[in-house]
């Protein structure tokens, strides 16, 4: 079961209160290999729980996790884009049966040369 909560249309819609939340992105810019914080609220604490994806880059899973925050490095062939946040509700990334709840940043991360 998959469940996505993004920018399109304007505004987004909510669907479960498992929504991960994401209220800031810091920094909003940076090269290949960038730290990156999320803050928000409604994030996996587990680190195998989250998975993030930068526009035109493979998932990959953050370097710590709490409920409101997440770190993530800035993957090799990532664009300037949305970041998309899997949270697994059920089960972990690469599970067949895995369930989980997904948002997109609500701004773009920039990737500088």
């Amino acid at each position: 079961m998959v469940k996505s909560q993004g920018r399109e249309g304007g505004q987004a819609q909510i669907f479960s209160e498992d929504y991960p939340q994401i209220t800031a992105i810091q920094p909003a810019s940076g090269p290949v290999g960038t730290v990156v914080t999320l803050t928000g609220k409604n994030f996996n604490p587990s680190i195998a729980g989250n998975r993030l994806l930068f526009w035109s880059s493979v998932p990959v899973a953050p370097t710590a996790a709490s409920s409101t925050s997440l770190q993530v490095v800035v993957p090799a062939g990532a664009k300037t884009g949305p970041l998309y946040l899997y949270k697994y509700v059920k089960g972990e990334f690469g599970q067949a049966d895995a369930e989980y709840v997904s948002q997109s940043s609500p701004v773009d991360f920039t990737v500088t040369p």
